[in-house]
């Protein structure tokens, strides 16, 4: 008899030790999920194309600390927040550089007061050049922003929404720099490229593509101005339920073509300086002829021919040393 209760009773201890075991297992594999969310959480936070915040809270922190912190840390944290990075107006705070040149650099920012993504331009003040001065006037033309706006960035500036024009947030000046404050846009169409993991695009993307890159480079024409630096790198893709349309950006070196007053056009001038890209720059560029509209159109035909082909023929010749070698390629018309 007693055997047969043990016989019985065993069942019961063995199904006792596998529910055990069960909830064992379910804990750790709970806590090693949790772990392993914990790690991609890190991961996607310092990724730079991240999803959109809605609080400076939730972005990553700027120290590279885990976030498996104790709470004392974690206020310490808190109260820290900000220390290296810098803030304009009280309302802006930059995080990072994402881009430099000649003239100045870009860093990846965010707005305090609007919670969105912001890039901002800087420059030295003693620059002879001053890249931001000339934008600045042109945003004021293409947004059609009242000349009695506050520009300093405190408040919102009334403007117009112009399609392919980034919305303007404020320019001034803070510790010896220039600053210029945008809209945050995506990649340029090398980094799309490149991110569609394809040396070209199809006929029908490039075709789309220049649609759009035309209907921004005539309404910028339409405001008596010629951009002098059409490039690739110049045309960038929206975010979020704009990232279907073309922006075009960096009116540094941009110039009057015409007398907005009585229209006249500027006349013919030789032996000017070379402004722009040399592997896109035109022929009369090259020959120093002064630019105007068409000088705009026919580097816009070489970015295209890029974008088609994935070359240019005189792409692999050193700028530096071939400044007459590619002239000579693009008036071959061997492409």
């Amino acid at each position: 008899m007693n055997n047969d209760k043990e016989e019985e009773d065993s069942p019961k201890k063995y199904r006792l030790k596998l529910s055990g075991t069960i909830k064992k297992r379910k804990t750790e594999d709970t806590s090693q999920n949790n772990s392993e969310e914990n790690i991609k959480e890190t991961k996607i936070s310092k990724n730079f194309f991240r999803k959109k915040t809605t609080s400076i809270d939730s972005f990553p922190p700027l120290s590279s600390e885990e976030e498996s912190e104790n709470p004392k840390k974690k206020k310490q944290n808190k109260n820290k927040k900000h220390e290296h990075s810098d803030v304009i107006v009280n309302n802006y705070v930059l995080f990072k550089e994402i881009a430099n040149g000649t003239f100045g650099k870009i860093f990846y920012g965010f707005s305090l007061k609007d919670n969105i993504e912001i890039a901002v331009k800087k420059e030295i003040i003693s620059i002879e050049y001053s890249q931001i001065k000339i934008e600045n006037k042109i945003y004021h033309s293409l947004l059609n922003i009242p000349k009695n706006a506050d520009l300093s960035g405190r408040y919102n500036i009334p403007q117009n929404n112009a399609i392919g024009v980034p919305k303007y947030y404020g320019t001034g000046s803070i510790k010896n720099t220039n600053y210029l404050i945008l809209e945050f846009l995506g990649p340029n169409l090398i980094q799309l490229l490149k991110f569609c993991g394809n040396k070209k695009f199809t006929v029908i993307t490039v075709f789309l593509m220049a649609i759009q890159i035309l209907n921004r480079i005539e309404y910028l024409h339409k405001f008596h101005y010629v951009h002098r630096d059409i490039k690739p790198e110049n045309f960038v893709i929206g975010t979020g339920n704009k990232s279907n349309i073309i922006y075009l950006i960096d009116f540094g070196l941009s110039k009057l073509y015409k007398n907005p007053k009585n229209h006249q056009h500027v006349p013919y001038r030789d032996g000017k300086k070379l402004t722009g890209t040399i592997r896109y720059i035109s022929i009369n560029t090259h020959l120093g002829v002064e630019q105007s509209r068409r000088d705009d159109l026919e580097s816009i035909a070489y970015v295209l021919i890029l974008l088609l082909k994935g070359y240019l023929p005189w792409q692999q010749l050193p700028n530096d040393k071939s400044f007459q070698l590619i002239m000579k390629k693009k008036t071959s018309n061997s492409y």
